[in-house]
């Protein structure tokens, strides 16, 4: 999947659960990809569309956070949780760029 959109190149860390044996919103799944990617958690900032799968687990697991809301404003349970709000990925750019 990450080939076919061309992100593949783009990533030194992927990690599939289901190779893994642990899935989100287990935050062990996060913890395990910053061991791979050799920093501390607060250095890498998260993206996901799912508030509870994605935010709240890689927030538990010390990383920042960007949800991705989509182009209709939804309420966000918890704001603390998120370091970033992203209406569509290609807005990542002016936030990493």
């Amino acid at each position: 999947m990450l080939d076919e959109a061309g992100i593949a190149p783009l990533l030194t860390t992927i990690v599939d659960s289901t190779r893994v044996g642990v899935s989100k919103p287990d935050p062990e799944i996060f913890a395990l990809a910053v061991r791979q990617l050799g920093c501390e958690p607060a250095a890498v900032l998260y993206v996901g569309d799912s508030f509870e799968k994605d935010v709240v687990a890689a927030h538990a697991a010390g990383l920042r956070t960007a949800w991705l809301v989509g182009e209709n404003e939804r309420p966000c349970p918890l704001p603390d949780l998120v370091d970033v709000r992203l209406r569509r990925l290609a807005d990542l750019d002016a936030v990493i760029g």
